[in-house]
């Protein structure tokens, strides 16, 4: 990802997480680096018993997900995050708010908004939809089912960065 070699891998990466820059880290590859020397140790000096194939196998796994780690967290972060989404639904929600409402948003991206931005939306009232002024709608990118309606503008369309399956609207009752 660094180097940009192959092209076709490079484009690849680059393809599924747009906006990232890879950036290469001295620490992390030494980390890397160790994590193979231990791996080559356990596979070629360690004695004999009777649970050593085991015991390779399980180092091995255990080494090449500590590796992967590693070297690939930052990408994976940068593409899987909601720390981008909640951060630039924050930089739109008015400073006068008063509450948020929510519709259709999951216990796990509820949770990612309350600690990276500090958004705590409340169950929309269908009785009484205008009772919070700003209403956030987890949803399909393609289609635009979830608006709420008449008299709601749309303040924000955000997602994460290569997430083709959803999005996060902000809207705003026009009271």
């Amino acid at each position: 990802m660094v180097s940009g070699l192959p092209p076709r891998v490079a484009h690849n990466f680059a393809k599924s997480a747009p906006g990232f820059v890879a950036e290469f880290n001295p620490l992390y590859f030494l980390l890397a680096l160790a994590l193979t020397a231990l791996w080559i140790y356990f596979m070629f000096f360690t004695a004999y018993s009777p649970t050593r194939s085991v015991a390779r196998w399980a180092a091995g796994i255990v080494l090449l997900w500590g590796t992967a780690a590693s070297l690939w967290m930052p990408w994976v972060d940068h593409q899987k995050s909601y720390r981008s989404v909640a951060l630039q639904l924050r930089s739109k929600i008015p400073v006068d708010a008063t509450c948020i409402a929510q519709r259709g948003l999951g216990v796990p991206q509820a949770a990612s908004l309350d600690y990276y931005a500090d958004i705590q939306p409340r169950a929309f009232d269908f009785g009484k939809p205008r009772e919070c002024p700003l209403l956030l709608v987890q949803g399909s990118p393609q289609h635009e089912f979830d608006a709420p309606g008449a008299g709601w503008i749309k303040l924000a369309d955000v997602g994460r960065p290569g997430d083709k399956g959803e999005r996060f609207r902000l809207y705003r009752s026009v009271k």
